[in-house]
């Protein structure tokens, strides 16, 4: 059962093995982007049956996934809503979730 957050505070609620240093170090820098946004968002985290770990984003206020993240055998596998294309690499987790927010009309530079 995936465990939700409100995206506020969310961060020291995350427990991923998957996730490097650096990963949670642009999840947090993900945070702070969304909190400027003055809407709700919030976190969704849990392991697939394959054993993988994910983190999906959602707007509540339109029920939406807007990223969702997925370590997959030492890859981190980001997607975003509406679904143009997902992206994936070893380490570059920012720069895929500031693709990922951009194309969701989310300005990410903080």
């Amino acid at each position: 059962m995936p465990r939700k957050f409100t995206i506020e505070g969310c961060m020291s609620n995350l427990r991923l093995k998957s996730a490097g240093k650096q990963d949670l170090t642009d999840l947090a820098w993900l945070e702070k982007v969304l909190n400027r946004l003055g809407r709700r968002f919030e976190m969704s985290s849990s392991v697939s049956e394959d054993g993988s770990e994910w983190v999906a984003v959602i707007d509540v206020e339109f029920a939406e996934t807007i990223v969702h993240i997925a370590w997959i055998d030492g890859v981190v596998h980001v997607a975003s809503s509406p679904l143009r294309a997902a992206s994936r690499g070893p380490r570059r987790l920012r720069s895929l979730l500031k693709h990922a927010l951009e194309e969701n009309g989310i300005n990410a530079n903080v």
